[in-house]
């Protein structure tokens, strides 16, 4: 798949973002093991309130718009 568009992220780039301060839970550790199965290109997420490239592949939007069709 192209994209994957979620409010939060899963709990690797959870431990990026947050340095401690935000913890895992059933959602984010689902979105874990997404991660690990699906083969995608991009991974759009917002919840964190910044916008941030995290990597090649994760992308946190708040404020931010992007087209992706």
């Amino acid at each position: 798949m192209d994209y994957v568009i979620t409010h939060c992220a899963p709990n690797s780039i959870v431990d990026i973002l947050g340095n401690g301060g935000y913890v895992h839970d059933h959602l984010t550790g689902f979105l874990e093991e997404v991660k690990e199965r699906a083969k995608f290109h991009y991974w759009l997420f917002g919840h964190y309130h910044d916008n941030k490239i995290i990597d090649d592949r994760f992308v946190l939007l708040w404020e931010q718009m992007v087209q992706v069709v």
